[in-house]
């Protein structure tokens, strides 16, 4: 677990399971929930890592499977799922973006992960005149979801959830000092930089690869807070982590009260869906706006005070609905 940064106690709960598979040789199925960008994915390979292949010593093969790419339950047994199964061979299956599942495939992991009790090590599923045979001691299931409210109740009651929170600014200049290793970066730089990640690990590692390019151009190893408002100037990178867009629709609230999402989107040329999952989600979060009914949304007094700290420390506004 050392490629994660921070989360002790998730780190923890993850090494109890470990432990355990150690003395009981088979290891808990597990449901990771934490929003985007979270290291859901980076957790499940650290997991992938520890849990080794009896027979060779070396980690376990690891499989990646998208559920939104999983349209039948044929599907699912035609991915390299199946074919690991059915040779029994010792492998670790992770399946991302759980939310996507459709109710056929979820009722067939429903079966596939009936364990009776604690001394079973396997579990067989027909499918289409073939008998599936999987054996717990060789292989592990871990879903990983940002929406777990979205999956089958009795499939997440199935799994064991383990949440994960909320990074720190803290662990997130962790997270930056590890990928800008190669480069000075002064400590109130990292201070920078982590203000405007969105609190996101995913979001840390873009910030250094853009930071890195930045210090390719300029050909200097140290980077300052001087450096990091130069590439947030560049790259359109406000305050808190804002893009254009999210700034464009709080110009756009400012001058229009109780905007309904159609007109929202016909003013800033977004994808209405688009807006509501990602821009307004996190201006929520912020509590730069709020929306009251399904047709009003309106700028915060946190908001107009965002708009205005921009104004004083000379941002552009060009383009925007103003």
């Amino acid at each position: 677990m050392s490629e994660v940064t921070g989360l002790e106690p998730i780190k923890k709960q993850i090494m109890f399971h470990l432990d355990a598979q150690k003395k009981t040789g088979f290891f808990e199925n597990l449901l990771l929930v934490g929003g985007k960008g979270a290291g859901k994915t980076l957790i499940a390979r650290s997991i992938g890592k520890a849990l080794l292949d009896d027979r060779t010593g070396f980690p376990r093969r690891f499989i990646e499977i998208n559920c939104a790419d999983l349209g039948s339950v044929n599907e699912l047994f035609c991915s390299p799922m199946g074919s690991l199964v059915r040779r029994g061979c010792e492998a670790t299956f992770y399946f991302d973006e759980c939310e996507e599942l459709n109710r056929g495939v979820s009722i067939a992991l429903l079966s596939i992960l009936e364990v009776k009790s604690d001394h079973k090590k396997k579990t067989s599923y027909n499918h289409d005149g073939e008998e599936f045979v999987f054996d717990w001691s060789k292989q592990s299931f871990i879903f990983s979801t940002t929406n777990p409210e979205k999956m089958l109740e009795p499939l997440v009651d199935r799994l064991e959830v383990i949440n994960i929170p909320a990074y720190g600014q803290k662990e997130l200049k962790e997270i930056l000092a590890y990928h800008l290793r190669d480069l000075d970066v002064q400590d109130d730089a990292l201070e920078s930089l982590a203000s405007v990640s969105r609190g996101n690990p995913r979001a840390c590692v873009k910030l250094a690869r853009k930071i890195k390019k930045s210090a390719l151009i300029s050909g200097q190893k140290t980077v300052s807070p001087k450096e990091c408002l130069q590439l947030y100037r560049n790259l359109s990178i406000y305050p808190l982590g804002l893009t254009f867009s999210e700034v464009q629709i709080l110009t756009t609230l400012l001058k229009n009260p109780n905007c309904s999402l159609t007109r929202l989107g016909a003013i800033t040329g977004k994808n209405i869906q688009m807006l509501r999952r990602f821009e307004e989600v996190f201006l929520q979060k912020r509590g730069l706006i709020e929306i009251r009914t399904a047709a009003g949304r309106n700028i915060t007094p946190a908001g107009r005070e965002y708009l205005d700290s921009l104004k004083k420390e000379g941002y552009s506004f060009e383009g925007m609905e103003v």
